[in-house]
């Protein structure tokens, strides 16, 4: 018994010492306040943010800002609101700019909860940014730079960014005075204290994962709070009439025992008829993506549950997308449609058998000649627009006409038919061009009326479903047959021509290895080393059978990506030099499209010359190498080749290197092959922002594009800054515009971003290698110099012109061209 109490304390203790770790690193690291000003910014990347919580349905939170509580004890096992950036990875990468519930503790098990968002209709990517711009407004900006979403504070004084208890995300000024809240901005949720006023709304998404402004909304509309479906003509399903005039909603929870409605009215504030037994210490009213109103709450104990429903008539079958499209809703559970008197044939099926609630589709039946679609009876379905007689036809019609004048409109999916009483033949009919979920009430008629439903589905012949079904198959096996026939001709006749296309093509690739998709999978261990990312694929670290290391580019399967890879493969397959990265094999298989490259295991350029860390040790001379291996590698393919090959993407990604830091070109998917009697080619935008040559706006290059590349490589290798560089001051962000000012001062060293004793030692040769980039930016492309030239002037050969001009601050604008490698027609 000692033994086991000895045990239970050991336990307890440890338990003990553990949460309170944890509570002290929450103490050191979380903030809900952050002073900022314009050299603040947030990059949306795993690197930048030290803070998250990632989630099961893969998605994660990056979070700046955590709301706190004076009990680090209350903060360690509750939630809190987080602001940040939110991402989901299940089908896109789409991230927003969101307020979030998450746990302190962060369990992987608790699901995102995002309770606002700045940019639900224009989602982000990775490297999108969060600024702060020069005249106060904070601005988030996508990964290539194009602003997305701004808080519209321009020419205010913004001291501070802070995350209320409550959720309500501020900036403030130097009193500390809010200027600008996110309470203001709702979304498709109300916070506790959040106001809802009446030229406001809250907008239900279209998912959980996709933020998107959804089908409903949900307004203060003549002295109630109404909820609507979208549309040419809105249909309201919702109300909540308080019986007092008012003019915005303000959501409380009072305590852990009640949640009350709070109206403001026009002379005083008064407690709506509204209060709701409360079980939890966090809550928030949500439109959700059925169209229902529910309040939830959070529990420490069983975590997020509905607390309260709002309903017209305490059923959720009355929201518009219970069930689905097409769905049917009876006692809260979900089926599909079924026709009366239809001789067994089915209409409709679940659109997932595994998920009732995502609706039913059309089974698709060969029409009738004479009449592509009619309408059958579904008998006495209801539907939740019969709650706003508004959406009814204006004209009065009896179940006949109804149903007539919805055959003669080909928008019209379906008849919905609600008599005035059990004796009248008039009543109102509702025709909706697109169905959502109906409801089967247990009894009928519905809440004392007659109603019938009646759906558009094809014509199909008196024939029985049997005789169909055989209809079916022979038409099938004769088609079938057919189709082998033709195959098997088309097989016969392609033979020969594909015996000489492959012998041909193996010709064209030289020595390249052709490799099985399986053994790629062996050779990577499945992808699991993810070296970084090309231009349009993932690049992977593996080992093939010989022991031989490389690194396998596994193309995204989109048509630029098969274009890249048959350009890489009729390029870099037929060309070999000292300072290209040699390609090894391929494999062409299914879908697949992977390239082999040697292993370069230095990694690219930009790893070095950008790393604060390592440019002390990144000396002049490796620099200066390293620019002479980019400049003989173009040469070659500019001027060694049977045609000119124009590499279109020369940038520090894209160039490897080696052991002995020995510099070699990569990534020839936007390469482009002219003829030694061409002078220059017309084609569509290709490259990267920043590295694109000023020529591209009249789509006319030539391979001087390569050696503009070239030049803006050259000064981030001599300065260790980018040439886009958004964390620095506005008049610094481009490397260019700051070089064309210190040529003006004669202050060429001032654009050096870092200090190095062995650079101190080499001050004239670098001055003469800035004006070699200079040379090479000039915006008449005319006048720059050749990779031959380039070339003797690294080597100390040749010596620089002198009079070569400096105009080379013509660049495209930012905002037209992403930052990742690409190909668009102009």
């Amino acid at each position: 018994m000692k033994k086991l109490i000895r045990i239970t304390f050991v336990v307890i203790y440890s338990h003990c010492l553990l949460v309170m770790m944890v509570v002290a690193s929450f103490r050191q690291n979380w903030s809900s306040y952050i002073p900022v000003n314009v050299s603040t910014f947030w990059e949306n990347n795993d690197s930048h943010f030290p803070h998250k919580v990632y989630f099961n349905d893969d998605s994660v939170a990056r979070l700046i800002l955590l709301s706190g509580d004076k009990d680090p004890l209350i903060i360690y096992v509750s939630r809190a609101f987080g602001f940040g950036f939110f991402c989901n990875y299940a089908a896109v990468k789409s991230c927003y700019l969101s307020i979030m519930i998450v746990s302190h503790s962060s369990h992987r098990d608790d699901p995102p909860q995002v309770v606002w968002s700045a940019n639900r209709n224009n989602p982000v990517s990775e490297n999108a940014t969060l600024k702060f711009s020069s005249d106060g407004d904070m601005i988030l900006a996508d990964g290539d730079g194009a602003a997305v979403w701004s808080a519209k504070t321009a020419g205010m004084s913004i001291d501070g960014i802070k995350i209320h208890k409550n959720g309500n995300f501020v900036l403030l000024d130097l009193t500390n005075g809010t200027i600008w809240q996110s309470f203001d901005h709702p979304t498709d949720t109300l916070l506790m204290g959040q106001i809802l006023r009446e030229e406001q709304r809250i907008t239900s998404r279209v998912s959980p994962t996709n933020l998107s402004h959804g089908v409903f909304y949900l307004s203060i509309y003549f002295n109630s709070i109404s909820a609507f479906v979208e549309g040419d003509k809105p249909t309201r399903y919702l109300s909540i009439t308080p019986y007092i005039n008012f003019y915005a909603l303000r959501f409380v929870i009072l305590n852990d025992v009640n949640i009350t409605f709070y109206m403001e009215s026009y002379n005083q504030t008064i407690q709506a008829p509204y209060q709701i037994p409360s079980t939890g210490n966090k809550g928030f009213l949500r439109l959700d993506i059925d169209g229902g109103l529910r309040i939830y709450t959070w529990d420490w104990q069983t975590g997020l549950k509905v607390n309260y429903v709002f309903s017209n008539e305490g059923s959720e079958c009355q929201f518009p997308l219970k069930c689905g499209k097409y769905g049917v809703c009876k006692d809260g559970q979900c089926s599909c449609p079924r026709g009366v008197n239809t001789n067994g044939i089915k209409y409709f099926t679940p659109t997932n058998a595994q998920f009732p609630t995502m609706g039913c589709s059309p089974i698709l039946a060969s029409p009738s000649p004479s009449n592509q679609y009619h309408l059958v009876s579904f008998g006495h379905l209801s539907y939740f627009s019969y709650f706003d007689r508004r959406a009814a036809v204006p004209e009065s019609y009896n179940e006949d006409g109804c149903k007539q004048a919805c055959s003669l409109n080909p928008s019209c999916k379906a008849v919905f038919f609600k008599y005035l009483d059990s004796s009248a033949s008039n009543g109102y009919c509702y025709m909706p061009t697109d169905v959502l979920s109906m409801i089967e009430y247990p009894t009928m008629p519905y809440n004392g009326y007659n109603t019938s439903s009646y759906l558009k589905v094809p014509q199909t012949s008196p024939s029985t479903s049997k005789t169909l079904v055989v209809r079916v198959s022979i038409t099938f096996a004769i088609m079938l047959l057919i189709l082998s026939v033709i195959c098997s001709v088309f097989w016969w006749k392609r033979k020969d021509f594909a015996s000489k296309k492959i012998s041909s093509f193996e010709l064209n690739s030289n020595v390249l290895v052709k490799f099985s998709y399986h053994d790629l999978c062996l050779a990577t261990e499945f992808f699991s080393e993810k070296l970084g990312r090309g231009g349009f694929g993932a690049v992977f670290k593996g080992v093939l059978k010989d022991g031989t290391v490389v690194a396998v580019k596994r193309l995204d399967s989109t048509d630029q990506g098969a274009k890249e890879f048959s350009a890489e493969v009729d390029t870099v397959g037929n060309i070999h030099h000292i300072n290209l990265v040699r390609l090894i094999g391929f494999c062409a298989e299914k879908s697949h499209r992977l390239l082999i490259y040697d292993y370069m295991s230095n990694g690219s350029l930009e790893k070095w010359i950008f790393d604060e860390s390592r440019q002390s040790d990144f000396d002049w001379t490796t620099r200066h190498r390293i620019l002479l291996d980019i400049a003989k590698g173009l040469q070659y393919l500019h001027e060694e080749c049977r045609q000119q090959i124009v590499h279109l993407d020369v940038k520090p990604q894209n160039i490897l290197l080696d052991d002995n830091f020995d510099a070699k070109l990569s990534d020839f998917g936007l390469s482009k092959l002219i003829g030694r009697d061409e002078s220059q080619v017309v084609t569509c935008i290709r490259g990267t922002l920043g590295y694109i040559a000023p020529e591209w706006q009249h789509s006319r290059i030539t391979v001087k594009a390569d050696i503009y590349s070239y030049g803006v490589v050259l000064l981030e290798v001599v300065s260790g800054r980018k040439n886009l560089d958004y964390s620095r001051p506005m008049s610094d962000v481009h490397l260019l515009k700051l070089l064309e000012r210190k040529v003006e001062e004669d202050r060429l060293l001032d654009i050096i971003d870092f200090e190095s004793e062995d650079l101190q030692c080499h001050e004239e040769e670098i001055v003469r290698m800035i004006k070699l980039g200079i040379w090479c930016l000039n915006v008449d492309h005319t006048k720059r110099p050749s990779m031959s030239t380039v070339v003797k002037v690294l080597e100390g050969c040749m010596e620089l012109e002198t009079d070569f001009g400096y105009k080379f601050s013509d660049v495209i604008p930012p905002q037209t061209v992403p930052s990742t490698s690409v190909c668009l027609c102009v």
